[in-house]
């Protein structure tokens, strides 16, 4: 099993599970051509810019380092 980032969907409230490249689309999803992408080495201050918490919060994270 590869490794999962475990998230809050604040929408329904259920926990997901996700991988770190499906977290860094998310973060980096429809935004303008200026943009300039998060990656693995900063996804964490996007995650907290960008999307938590009106979307989705952190629950836990495993496996992954940053």
């Amino acid at each position: 099993m590869s490794d999962k980032i475990a998230v809050h969907n604040t929408d329904t409230n259920k926990i997901e599970y996700w991988t770190l490249e499906e977290v860094i689309d998310y973060i980096n999803a429809d935004r303008s051509e200026d943009w300039s992408d998060y990656d693995e080495g900063d996804w964490r201050e996007g995650w907290r810019e960008w999307v938590d918490p009106d979307y989705y919060t952190l629950v836990e994270q495993t496996g992954v380092t940053t």
